[in-house]
């Protein structure tokens, strides 16, 4: 009896890479899987690769940024498998470019990819979750929210995932629902591209990444909703919810005299750290505070 027995797994862009690894992974422990990928050959054949392992599997092929298709598949697993207990938002999209060079297509395929991508089947999910008396959603994120040279739109993308995270496991915890998002990187198609541009030291396979998908889909996590976690190689990291400081200077009302007054004395001292790259502001005349571990996700 795996730690899934018997629970009903969407997961989506599960052709290859990450996804497939999460699929065949709950489907070893025990749960039946809805493979979703738009590339339909990649799709049945991780789908028959699960079910030649002994596994039950049913394969849903469409775009997780189009509604319709979203709802689809949630209602596939609902009529195939009786419930849906976990929904891995795992399909999304990734480019390298400067913000200067960015391109409509582009940043429009990254927000209905990641975005949308995650919006859409995350309500059609918790829609039957709520019916059924509870569920868990995984959510797909990165530390590149942080702030990353050359993945603005990406980053971007990402940080509205984690706040929608986090924004789902408030109002879904009435529910019985749990909501988290992950960053977990391996070397896949997906990465292997932008290792030109990074020294990062991205070596492990997906298979590496399962684990903690499987262990935030099982009873096992219980308690454990809204966070962000990372997973980096064999380091297990969490990702620092954005927070509002207290109070650095009150007053009736602020001038532009009065507030370059403030910037200019103690608050400088309080500027904030951004981005995951060391060189963020060297060499540019502007101040913050130190930027923080550059490692990419």
């Amino acid at each position: 009896m795996g730690v899934l027995s018997d629970r009903a797994v969407v997961i989506t862009g599960a052709g290859r890479g990450l996804g497939r690894a999460y699929a065949e992974a709950a489907a070893n422990e025990g749960a039946r899987v809805v493979v979703n990928d738009i590339d339909a050959q990649a799709a049945e054949e991780v789908g028959a690769a699960i079910e030649a392992a002994g596994h039950v599997c049913s394969v849903h092929v469409g775009s997780v940024a189009d509604w319709s298709s979203a709802q689809a598949m949630v209602e596939q697993c609902v009529g195939e498998f009786g419930r849906i207990d976990g929904l891995v938002n795992n399909a999304g999209d990734h480019y390298l470019t400067l913000p200067q060079e960015d391109e409509e297509d582009g940043i429009r395929q990254t927000v209905e990819s990641n975005i949308l991508g995650t919006m859409f089947p995350g309500i059609h999910a918790m829609r039957a979750m709520i019916d059924q008396g509870g569920g868990v959603i995984v959510n797909s994120t990165s530390a590149a929210l942080c702030g990353m040279s050359m993945v603005a739109s990406y980053g971007a993308s990402k940080g509205a995932v984690t706040s929608l995270t986090y924004s789902w496991a408030i109002d879904l915890m009435k529910h019985g629902i749990r909501v988290n998002a992950i960053s977990a990187t391996a070397l896949t198609r997906m990465v292997g591209h932008t290792l030109e541009h990074r020294d990062s030291p991205v070596t492990w396979p997906p298979e590496a990444m399962a684990p903690l998908v499987v262990y935030l889909l099982s009873d096992r996590s219980q308690g454990i909703t809204g966070q962000a976690i990372r997973l980096w190689g064999g380091s297990l990291q969490l990702i620092g919810h954005p927070s509002v400081t207290p109070t650095l200077m009150d007053r009736e009302s602020w001038t532009v005299e009065d507030l370059d007054a403030a910037f200019r004395g103690d608050l400088r001292d309080h500027l904030q750290p951004f981005g995951r790259d060391m060189a963020a502001y060297a060499d540019s005349g502007m101040s913050a505070g130190p930027a923080q571990t550059p490692r990419d996700s």
